[in-house]
């Protein structure tokens, strides 16, 4: 155990592990297992039937390519202003910052250089751009699918108006990049499906095109029109056949805005794309959706994501004079009202699980689209009401004082059958104080299975407890994931709020053992008090991850947080009178390849096997001393607090271990 006060090595991060082959290798197979035997029947035949394309069609003397354009319309008309008008009205939701960001993406890409996740790559070789999957066998599988998805068209359409002076330069530059993609990127090759025709990116390519193409037409020559035309029913065609059930998830909704894209678009009678799109979002509109609204693989990023598509749609089916069916207008409104839910006092993304600024909308500027598209909006306070408690919902709670507020994942880690986004944050929070955030997640470096990796979606990258070096859900690889808990929570508002919760975690190389957590909000404070059972003679440690912009000063029983600012209302005072309390330094990954170092205080427990652990911390005012302060405890279970002279009995506790319920 570290002294107390003093600073202790850093968390495992980026690091080589310290696991043997041989446990590395049974904890992927467990944790694979498990999430092949929780798989769905689609995503079962999906795999196969993705399997099964890629093994046979490069052998058979078949010209796949062909085959997709085989009786394309000549010249297929195209009705594309809807699309640029939802593309203006998008646009005019960012903010300046936010397009000008766009703008100098865009001018990267321009002379061939982008950058995506923090990497930069010159993509020309001899004036033709290189798509082939070799060039950037260095960088994650991430950048080249995105380069695949003709990401920078999407900075083009929010970064500039269709009059902007820089048009006729930004046509020059990227007209090609579609020609060169048409003559070169055929469809058939070993693993196809996998590369430059995965069905996410031909999702994406297509919308993306769609949207260029809008966004260029009157200035375009008929040739590009025709090619572009043509490369767009072809792209359409393909995707239509190879639906992402194996995946799921936000694919499966990237998948069904592109179809719908495609099949307003063309005025092509015979086609079925826009039925089969509205088939493919009124499904995951109604599995993918939780009761509260919130997008079920629980991550702040993904929800914006998977939201603006519903979005999206509504509104080009109105522009085309198409009826919105409930289900998607029903999604799309409840998936509002969630993110103004979960709108945090900075305005930005909470990085709850696989998290990261910039990758999708801001969250205001999707709210702000939810309006100009016109989906309604309730009262604030039927959005508030009974959201953090409804049943089947994503567990996303708010415990809210005069010196800020805490957001509280009460939830469920994952879906069952598609882990892949998920954190091992069970019963985990955030904090801001005076409108800044005070105690964040960890955030997501990347996709790579790697230390990273592991370390982002692994407990000690969270604000909870962890008992020992216990994973209590065994992670692996890039998205496997093993048995995950399911918490049993409750609120309560007299005399005081309070967030409850507890579960059983079943580690792999250790014991069970049950993880209580009750958090009391009162006036100007939060009380915190965890309480571990059959920790089998392992230290219990219970962590707070500071923001970076956060300076930490720690003591024998007592931590100060402040802000650059020193102002007072963002300062915060720990104190954890009966634990020893100590700081390292961390990882903070706010986007994409990037990495910051911040502070991580931990607060550690190590009694007897036998014992149960407690830990018992307040959040108070950097005013308040920890003389100031006195827990009152009756049969070892807190009753009263005392702070500041102020003296507060709290609610009792139901789900505490050995409690009936």
């Amino acid at each position: 155990m570290t002294s107390p006060g003093l600073r202790s090595a850093p968390p495992k991060h980026g690091a080589e592990s310290t696991e043997s082959p041989l446990q590395e290798h049974w904890r992927t197979l467990y944790a694979g297992g498990y999430t092949l035997a929780n798989l769905e029947r689609n995503q079962l035949l999906g795999m196969s039937t993705r399997t099964l394309k890629e093994q046979l069609i490069p052998r058979l003397p078949v010209d796949l390519d062909r085959h997709y354009e085989r009786n394309i319309p000549d010249s297929p008309e195209l009705s594309l202003g809807p699309i640029a008008a939802n593309s203006a009205a998008l646009r005019a939701c960012l903010a300046p910052s936010t397009r000008e960001l766009a703008r100098e993406r865009t001018w990267e890409a321009a002379v061939g250089e982008p950058t995506f996740m923090n990497h930069s790559r010159r993509i020309y070789t001899d004036n033709a751009i290189a798509w082939d999957r070799e060039r950037y066998e260095d960088l994650p599988l991430l950048w080249p699918l995105k380069l695949y998805a003709f990401e920078p068209f999407s900075w083009i359409v929010r970064g500039f108006g269709p009059g902007h002076e820089a048009c006729g330069r930004l046509r020059a530059a990227f007209d090609p990049w579609i020609g060169d993609w048409l003559h070169n990127a055929t469809i058939g090759d070993a693993h196809y499906l996998r590369g430059m025709w995965t069905p996410w990116a031909v999702s994406l390519r297509l919308q993306r095109w769609l949207r260029y193409l809008a966004w260029v037409e009157e200035g375009s020559s008929s040739q590009l029109r025709r090619s572009v035309r043509r490369g767009v029913f072809k792209h359409a065609r393909f995707l239509a056949s190879n639906v992402e059930w194996d995946v799921g998830g936000n694919h499966l909704i990237e998948n069904g805005v592109a179809l719908v894209m495609a099949g307003l678009a063309f005025e092509v009678p015979e086609t079925d794309w826009t039925k089969q799109g509205i088939s493919i979002l009124e499904t995951a509109g109604a599995r993918q959706f939780l009761a509260d609204g919130c997008h079920f693989e629980r991550s702040s990023m993904y929800h914006v994501l998977t939201l603006t598509r519903y979005l999206t749609v509504v509104d080009l089916l109105r522009r085309n004079g198409r009826q919105v069916p409930d289900t998607i207008s029903g999604t799309a409104t409840a998936a509002t009202d969630f993110l103004r839910h979960l709108e945090p006092p900075d305005g930005r993304l909470p990085l709850l699980n696989d998290a990261v600024q910039g990758e999708s909308l801001p969250l205001a500027a999707c709210m702000s689209y939810a309006e100009a598209v016109g989906v309604s909006r309730r009262p604030n306070e039927a959005i508030t009401a009974d959201r953090s408690i409804a049943p089947g919902g994503s567990g996303y709670g708010w415990l809210e004082t005069t010196r800020g507020r805490m957001l509280i994942d009460g939830g469920p880690v994952a879906p069952a059958h598609l882990p892949g986004h998920a954190h091992s944050d069970t019963l985990g929070f955030l904090l801001w104080c005076g409108g800044e955030p005070v105690l964040t997640d960890t955030g997501t470096f990347g996709y790579v299975a790697d230390e990273r990796r592991q370390y982002a979606r692994g407990v000690s990258g969270h604000n909870t407890v962890q008992v020992g070096e216990l994973e209590p859900i065994v992670i692996a690889g890039k998205y496997l994931m093993g048995p995950r808990p399911t918490p049993c929570t409750r609120w309560v508002t007299d005399p005081v709020t309070m967030f409850e919760g507890r579960y059983r975690a079943r580690p792999l190389d250790g014991p069970a053992y049950l993880h209580h957590r009750a958090i009391f909000a009162g006036p100007a404070w939060w009380v915190l008090v965890d309480t571990v059972d059959n920790h089998a003679g392992r230290p219990v440690t219970s962590r707070l991850h500071c923001h970076p912009a956060v300076s930490v000063d720690v003591g024998s029983d007592t931590g100060t947080l402040r802000r650059p600012a020193d102002a007072p209302s963002t300062a915060v005072r720990v104190t954890a009178p009966d634990n020893a309390i100590s700081i390292a330094r961390g990882p903070y990954y706010p986007s994409f390849g990037r990495e910051l170092e911040r502070d991580v205080i931990s607060i550690e427990s190590s009694p007897p096997a036998g014992r149960r652990a407690q830990l018992i911390l307040a959040l108070t005012a950097p005013s308040i001393a920890p003389a100031d302060i006195d827990f009152e405890n009756a049969n070892n279970t807190l009753t009263a607090v005392d702070i500041d002279g102020n003296r507060t009995e709290l609610p009792s506790r139901e789900l505490l271990p050995g409690s009936s319920v």
